[in-house]
């Protein structure tokens, strides 16, 4: 009886409450279309005239969708014809290296190369036959040996210093802000994989020359690079951001440089 008295009094409450628990539920979508929702752009005014795929276009040179490489430039990461210097440089560890070597140790070598020159002529014309018909029988010179055994020791002191101070700084860790950039090589091409936005992975093929390319190829054209660098795929990195570059390869050893940012005074390389 009294179950019966309870079902009466139920039935009817849950019957009115039914519709309002529908229209709670119809204003409160799930959390994850709500996400959706936000997510999504708000519509500009004229984007209805835009073509539907104008957010797929691709880039000036056919690669990546919204990437506009930069285009060569005569000097700026790229080597010159009849250039004897190393590259400009666009880092501080690149430009301290280059320092060193044009400013530190050529004019040692160059003075050290003009010495021993003249010495040699020096030698050929006091002591040849006709001007030395009996030779000197000296065998030891306190002086000279002492001389020549101080004067590379100090040669060598004066260099070491820069050096070492360089080697220091090329192994400092990056940054926390730096940007990771992973380069894995292959036999025929070069991957670069970005860690830190999600693990984005970037195929770099070479680029042909005209008359050379397969089906679905391309060929290189000027805006691309010189002969023999030029790619479709660059590796893209932020200017005025620290780069953390990872190197690694998954067949055969490889060797990745990026002379104009001072990474060719230390060779990356990995098997």
């Amino acid at each position: 009886m009294l179950m019966k008295i309870l079902n009466k009094i139920i039935l009817p409450i849950a019957m009115i409450m039914a519709p309002a628990a529908i229209m709670a539920q119809d204003a409160n979508p799930p959390a994850p279309a709500a996400a959706t929702a936000e997510a999504a752009p708000a519509p500009v005014a004229g984007a209805e005239t835009a073509p539907a795929d104008a957010a797929a276009k691709s880039s000036a040179d056919g690669s990546l969708p919204g990437y506009t490489p930069m285009a060569p430039t005569e000097g700026i990461g790229m080597p010159m014809p009849k250039e004897i210097d190393f590259q400009e440089q666009f880092t501080e560890n690149g430009q301290y290296a280059k320092w060193i070597n044009n400013k530190v140790l050529l004019p040692i070598i160059t003075f050290i190369s003009l010495f021993v020159l003249g010495l040699l002529f020096w030698i050929i014309i006091r002591y040849r036959r006709a001007a030395n018909p009996v030779p000197s029988k000296t065998t030891h010179n306190t002086a000279i040996e002492v001389i020549w055994t101080l004067v590379p020791v100090l040669i060598l002191l004066g260099i070491a210093y820069p050096s070492l101070d360089l080697l220091a700084k090329q192994f400092k860790p990056a940054p926390a802000d730096a940007v990771t950039v992973k380069a894995t090589g292959y036999q025929w091409y070069w991957t670069y994989t970005y860690p830190d936005h999600g693990g984005i992975e970037v195929i770099s093929n070479m680029l042909k020359e005209d008359g050379e390319t397969g089906a679905k190829e391309r060929a290189r054209t000027d805006r691309d690079g010189p002969k023999l660098l030029a790619v479709d795929n660059r590796m893209v990195v932020p200017a005025g951001v620290p780069i953390r570059l990872q190197t690694t390869a998954a067949d055969v050893i490889h060797a990745f440089a990026v002379p104009s940012l001072g990474s060719n005074w230390m060779r990356f390389r990995d098997g």
